[in-house]
């Protein structure tokens, strides 16, 4: 039930993580970096004309079981998704490199993907 709103005109470059809660954007929005949102019951959710757009990665990692009628990706308006090795390149490089060593031990070794499903507009 928990969700973060993004209601307003946002702009911002580096990581965002959001844990354990909806990502729900009808404002503009520009991003330049990468997106994460992990947990359980977790979704990204874009409405509203305002201009959308991530340049970079965008990440929902779904680590609960989700309800028949939950939506992990709900998108009702426009949204530019463009990968960036620059973009991805400059958020990493926002944190110090000893953060990032201290940060990998705590990583998960094994990657697994569940499904797949197409996303067609």
């Amino acid at each position: 039930g928990d969700s973060i709103s993004l209601n307003g005109t946002v702009t911002g470059a580096g990581i965002l993580i959001i844990k354990d809660a909806d990502l729900v954007v009808s404002g503009a929005l520009r991003w330049e970096g990468l997106i994460i949102i992990t947990g359980g019951e977790v979704s990204l959710k874009i409405t509203g004309s305002g201009e959308k757009e991530i340049l970079g990665g965008l990440i929902v990692n779904e680590t609960g079981i989700p309800g028949n009628d939950s939506r992990i990706l709900d998108i009702q308006g426009n949204v530019r998704l463009l990968f960036s090795r620059q973009a991805l390149n400059g958020a990493a490089g926002l944190i110090p490199s000893a953060v990032l060593s201290n940060l990998y031990a705590i990583l998960p070794s094994v990657i697994s993907q569940q499904y797949w499903r197409a996303v067609n507009p």
